[in-house]
């Protein structure tokens, strides 16, 4: 994690100190293209996503278990399923791509039991653990998404117990805690466990959403 960082410092240093000068068109385009991680419907490599890739220089992907409007699987079905897909993803781009995923435990794990994988435990029921066993389990998540091709987790979830009316990260054991030092604790095994297997993490919501009073997604 701390060489992303560095390699982010870099690279904000060098795109606020280049000489002014004129861009064209395509150039601009793949310049902003390399910051977007998109997704898209389907179990195989897409049209839209060669398109993507080959026009605008595109960062990554996100993929889904499930299409939310209606409900259907979207882009997995099974490990092998997965894992050419993924495969097709980098293989037909000149650049190592982000494939992305939420894959937090509990309720918010994209890889589960429906579509052949293991299922995690919630935020809440690790924090019931010792260090060992936490250790243990974000390793095998971590291990399951390296396996599958993925390198970047929108994960783990650092808002705190706030609020407990809070339905869409309290009530479903989203959160370690209500105490910062005991979120940091947890989330940091979880973010090594990552590290272990090559898979980038990213620390969310932001701002705190164990606060609220809503579901900011809507």
């Amino acid at each position: 994690m701390v060489q992303l960082f560095k390699l982010l410092s870099i690279s904000l240093i060098l795109f606020c100190t280049l000489e002014a000068k004129e861009y064209s068109e395509e150039q601009i385009k793949k310049l902003i293209g390399k910051t977007i991680i998109l997704g898209f419907d389907g179990f195989t490599i897409t049209d839209e996503i060669k398109t993507n890739i080959d026009r605008y220089n595109l960062g990554g992907v996100i993929l889904f278990s499930i299409d939310y409007k209606t409900r259907e699987p979207k882009n997995i079905s099974s490990f092998q399923q997965l894992k050419k897909l993924t495969h097709d993803i980098q293989n037909y781009s000149s650049y190592k791509m982000f494939i992305s995923i939420d894959q937090e435990g509990g309720k918010v794990q994209r890889l589960n039991s429906k579509n052949g994988f293991t299922n995690f435990p919630s935020a809440k029921q690790i924090s019931a653990l010792n260090k060992k066993e936490i250790q243990t389990i974000y390793y095998k998540l971590s291990k399951q998404l390296h396996e599958s091709g993925i390198n970047l987790n929108f994960a783990p979830v650092v808002d705190m117990q706030i609020n407990p009316n809070n339905h869409v990260i309290v009530g479903l054991e989203r959160s370690y805690s209500k105490d910062s030092d005991e979120v940091t604790k947890y989330a940091s095994i979880f973010m090594e466990q990552m590290e272990q297997n090559q898979i980038f993490s990213v620390l969310k919501h932001f701002p705190g959403h164990g606060s609220s009073t809503a579901d900011s997604h809507q």
